[in-house]
């Protein structure tokens, strides 16, 4: 084989790969994109969604370790007030500890600043629960849009966004470096 058949068979399996990187991350970004969608409008609809009285159960303080090698080895440490509820719809029993859709309640640095938030709940008291009517065991206790619900529509346009860029690369090759594309084996 030529240096220069070799070279053209390199560049052809280098453009095969980008073809099919940008199929790979324009795919999985339209369904980040199409979930985004629909847990969007899932926040909005909860804007509307009825108000049922709920007990608080049980109220502590959740430690999530993050395992990130920029930082020490024992990990970075978020703290999270974690109410656990139950609340009852048409008689029938209900128990939760979403807070709202798509995040929990705001993390802390610092776990006395998490057990201060949580502090705002005692086990016992009566809260306030607002429940999908299609699905009342899906319920929160804060309705309405907040920033995670945007996160999966927002990952689905970075990851469509960097399809679309790769597909654009793709057709800046000349013909001699595409080729055809080659089915995955």
């Amino acid at each position: 084989m030529s240096a220069n058949t070799r070279k053209d068979a390199d560049a052809q399996s280098s453009a095969r790969v980008l073809y099919w990187c940008a199929w790979g991350f324009s795919s999985f970004g339209l369904l980040l994109v199409l979930f985004g969608i629909y847990f969007a409008r899932l926040a909005g609809a909860s804007s509307s969604w009825p108000k049922t009285e709920g007990k608080v159960e049980r109220v502590g303080v959740r430690t999530y370790v993050s395992v990130n090698h920029q930082h020490t080895a024992r990990g970075v440490r978020t703290y999270f007030p974690e109410v656990q509820y139950s609340y009852s719809v048409d008689g029938r029993p209900y128990a939760s500890k979403r807070f709202s859709l798509g995040e929990d309640a705001q993390d802390y640095q610092e776990r006395d600043d998490a057990v201060k938030a949580a502090s705002a709940y005692r086990a016992g008291d009566a809260i306030d629960v607002y429940y999908d009517p299609s699905d009342p065991s899906s319920a929160v206790l804060q309705k309405g849009f907040t920033m995670g619900s945007w996160v999966p529509l927002l990952m689905g346009l970075v990851f469509g966004g960097f399809g679309a860029l790769l597909f654009w690369s793709f057709g800046k090759l000349s013909p001699a470096e595409t080729g055809p594309p080659a089915a995955p084996r």
